[in-house]
């Protein structure tokens, strides 16, 4: 079984980012602060030192240049090179007392404490300020006069501390006479090392600081220590071995050497003049130590940052997701309480349900699109619409005629009876909706128009326009002849075209739509396949047509009342109107071909058509008789009886029962998606027939009844639930609360929620 997965509340999301953000970039900064200050402190200390060991190196060479000055007087004085030539000795009393007085006036006279020491190897003397004469060349003058002898520059040579045995001065040596290839004695100055350490210990280093100097040989010469107040290093050969035993090949000295197990940063340099090595060491803990309290201070300052940034992170978070909370509980109402402790995540399910709830509406409507806009077309040009609801939806469903002024145009299959025996439902259905494609397509670079159908075998297109012109009219001419064109290419029928006067505004369009019709009524007298306009119309085909069409016009009616006595009358003044003023054969047997279709009409809403009734193919019939007076008895006997005779046979008419039907369903129904028009095609009749038949049954029109169980459907949830107004509105098919509110004051009264609130504040009273 699959654990189910922690879900974190988006608040706390939001937090923990929050804190990331501003807690990451203050623990990086303190992280490389800390080391950058380490790395600055090792460099400022290394850098220190060289400075320090700078200042001893200058001072010590100079201490050394000083040295060897005085080296060269005194090898140069020439009491100094007397007492070589002639000795020191009693006979020699002038030039031994000149002696000693210039080598005390140099002692006396010098800044550092030195001893100076004359070697006479042609006398195997040695005379030393501070030990006096000694007669015979002993250790460690002999060994300097051995090396003396291997030393091939004419000047002075430099004998570090140490070097012999017992030997704790510096010694500076130089063969006398000078510049002489071979010499008589050695003039030998002495440097205390006491005045090295002198040196040192005037240096004022910070921490537990050692200096070191070494010679050329690696040998100690002298050292102090910071920590001891520069005295002298106890042991320092072995820390001088620890240091050079990490010595590179060329010379270098590491800057870390561990010594006895402690580490050391090691600094030196090395003298130039004198060829000595200077070091300097300080313990690393000591660096560490001081690294260490930059670290925590950073640590401390980065602590401090981090509680400050977490503190504004809780109470931004939470001023932040106040009005959010708000939001959702004034969005999600009662039910978001649940959800309350991850508003976000609440309100984003919510915005998805709303979003999939506004797709499946979108989906709903643009599949309802089409067909509420034939209604609404279908309304508009039959005069069911008012001004109001016209200006409503003019922009929503009318949007793409946005012009002042309109032409109404019809176009109608010729012989519909003929047009019903050749094809059948599916076929006629398919051959109108190619026709209102091929319309629109021959339209599309003319003059844009809207089609659609209104019943099988007529079109109705709306033309739009700017201002009323003969050019206009005759663009749409064209478009019909354009179309009559294609239409006999490809089928055995014919239309006609009939196209209205223009009129301004949209409301004016049911006028030019009555005017259309009363055109098409023309092709009684004038034959078939027409383009027909108000310019090409003759008065006396007016009046003839006229007499025809009210005649026609009261035959169809009096067969739907089953006054089958006064239809027979009529169609007698028919006959005797197309005796008198019409001549085609053609014309007449269109007129009357145009008769039975309209009978037709009234036998299908009875189940029945006319060639079943019959028994025969009608228009065939109708062709094959020779005269009109045959005519005239064909359809008086044959056709009129034969419809009385069914019509009788169902004394309950079918439309009681559609209409028994609708009321039921418009009663029980709250789907948003039911109209008049599907309950129509429902029962397989059309609105206007469903319509006619529902005033005939009820006394009242089929659009009030509809409106009426809305609304009493609407005070019913107003009354009994807690639903919201604006979703009754929904359910009931509005397209906004503003009109449903508009309906419902119209038929109550009052407003929807003034209508709950009366209801309520009466049952708190009672």
């Amino acid at each position: 079984m699959r654990a189910k997965p922690i879900r974190i509340a988006y608040k706390h999301k939001w937090l923990f980012f929050a804190l990331v953000v501003s807690l990451v970039p203050v623990l990086l900064q303190g992280v490389i602060s800390s080391v950058i200050a380490g790395n600055s402190l090792q460099e400022e200390v290394l850098q220190h030192q060289q400075t320090a060991l700078k200042q001893i190196s200058m001072r010590v060479d100079s201490n050394v240049g000083r040295l060897d000055q005085i080296s060269l007087m005194l090898g140069a004085h020439p009491a100094i090179v007397k007492a070589y030539e002639q000795g020191i000795s009693m006979e020699n009393l002038e030039g031994t007392k000149a002696l000693f007085e210039t080598l005390q006036h140099a002692i006396a006279t010098s800044d550092m404490p030195i001893n100076v020491s004359l070697v006479l190897t042609s006398f195997n003397t040695v005379y030393s300020h501070h030990s006096g004469l000694n007669r015979q060349i002993e250790f460690p003058y002999d060994e300097i006069v051995k090396r003396t002898k291997e030393f091939t520059s004419s000047g002075s040579f430099k004998i570090p501390p140490n070097t012999f045995g017992n030997q704790k001065d510096l010694l500076v040596v130089r063969p006398i006479p000078m510049n002489a290839s071979v010499f008589h004695g050695l003039l030998i100055t002495h440097l205390n090392t006491d005045r090295l350490q002198e040196t040192i210990e005037q240096m004022d280093l910070p921490g537990n600081r050692e200096i070191i100097l070494v010679d050329d040989r690696n040998q100690f010469i002298a050292g102090g220590s910071t920590k001891s107040g520069g005295k002298p290093l106890a042991s320092p050969e072995k820390k001088i071995a620890s240091i050079l035993d990490h010595q590179s090949v060329s010379g270098d000295l590491p800057e870390l050497v561990s010594i006895e197990g402690e580490d050391y940063m090691v600094s030196y340099i090395k003298s130039a003049v004198s060829g000595w090595t200077y070091i300097a060491t300080s313990p690393a803990k000591e660096l560490t130590h001081k690294s260490d309290e930059i670290v925590r201070l950073s640590w401390l300052i980065m602590l401090t940052m981090c509680i400050i940034w977490a503190v504004i992170a809780i109470i931004g978070s939470n001023r932040l997701f106040s009005p959010i909370q708000r939001l959702f509980l004034t969005i999600a109402g009662k039910d978001g309480r649940e959800h309350y402790g991850d508003p976000i995540r609440a309100l984003d399910s919510y915005m998805h349900h709303m979003q999939d709830t506004n797709d499946t509406l979108l989906n709903r409507l643009n599949e309802q699109m089409p067909a509420m806009k034939r209604q609404f077309l279908q309304q508009l040009v039959e005069g069911e619409l008012s001004v109001r609801a016209i200006e409503q939806q003019e922009e929503s469903l009318l949007g793409e005629l946005r012009d002042n002024w309109f032409y109404v145009g019809l176009v109608e299959v010729d012989q519909m009876l003929l047009f019903k025996q050749q094809y059948n439902e599916g076929d006629r259905l398919q051959i109108m909706n190619t026709l209102s494609k091929v319309l629109e397509e021959i339209s599309e670079s003319i003059c844009p128009l809207t089609v659609f159908s209104p019943k099988h075998g007529r079109l109705v297109f709306l033309a739009g326009t700017e201002e009323a012109t003969p050019d206009r009219l005759h663009r749409l001419r064209d478009i019909g002849h354009e179309l009559q064109s294609r239409v006999s290419q490809d089928y055995s029928f014919t239309v006609s075209v009939v196209i209205s006067t223009a009129r301004e505004r949209a409301t004016s369009i049911h006028r030019s739509y009555e005017e259309v019709l009363s055109y098409l009524d023309y092709r009684l007298v004038s034959g078939t396949s027409l383009v027909i306009t108000p310019e090409n119309l003759s008065e006396t085909s007016r009046l003839t047509t006229r007499h025809i069409v009210k005649a026609e016009a009261d035959i169809v009616s009096s067969v739907e009342q089953g006054d089958f006595e006064t239809a027979k009358q009529k169609l007698g003044e028919i006959v005797h109107h197309v005796a008198a003023s019409l001549t085609s054969s053609e014309v007449i047997l269109g007129l009357f071909a145009h008769l039975l279709g309209e009978l037709d009409h009234v036998v299908q809403e009875y189940g029945e058509d006319l060639d079943s009734l019959l028994e025969t193919d009608t228009l065939k019939m109708l062709y094959s008789i020779p005269s009109l007076q045959g005519i005239h008895q064909w359809m008086s006997n044959q056709v009129m009886d034969s419809i009385r005779a069914h019509m009788e046979a169902h004394l309950r008419p079918k439309h009681k029962k559609v209409v028994a039907q609708t009321m039921l369903t418009i009663r029980e129904s709250d789907e948003s998606g039911l109209s008049l028009l599907s309950i129509a095609e429902q029962h397989g009749v059309s609105q206007r027939t469903l319509s006619k038949w529902f005033k005939q049954e009820t006394g009242e029109n089929l659009g009030d009844f509809w409106i009426r169980s809305r609304m009493e459907k609407a005070k019913e949830w107003l009354l009994h639930s807690d639903m919201p107004v604006k979703e009754i509105a929904e359910r009931l098919g509005y397209t906004t609360l503003q009109n449903f509110s508009r309906i419902f004051k119209q038929t109550t009264g009052v407003a929807p929620s003034y209508f709950r609130a009366q209801i309520q504040d009466k049952d708190s009273e009672s």
